[in-house]
């Protein structure tokens, strides 16, 4: 794992003396550049999810069940759907 941090930083150490080394103006340039695509990927994909969003109409509504289709199979039992009448107790 030290290893691994010692390459990362080795790399980004490089990394970064590469970009001092660069004129002030060429650094401007860059850092537009990378602003500009990054601002353009961001429209792109908001472009498409708008878009995609936009063409669905498709709402899903949610209602009510009426009844059960008879090609189910279920087997009702009429002593299952009565309703059980609690016990009164009853006072003395």
């Amino acid at each position: 794992m030290k290893k691994l941090r010692l390459k990362i930083d080795n790399s980004i150490e490089k990394l970064e003396s590469k970009w001092n080394a660069l004129p002030v103006k060429e650094q401007h340039r860059f850092t537009k550049g990378f602003f500009i695509g990054y601002a353009l990927i961001t429209l792109f994909a908001l472009f498409g999810v708008w878009f995609t969003s936009g063409e669905s109409s498709k709402i899903l509504s949610i209602g009510h069940i009426n009844n059960i289709p008879k090609d189910l199979g279920i087997q009702t039992n009429p002593l299952q759907n009565s309703v059980v009448q609690p016990q009164q107790k009853i006072t003395p």
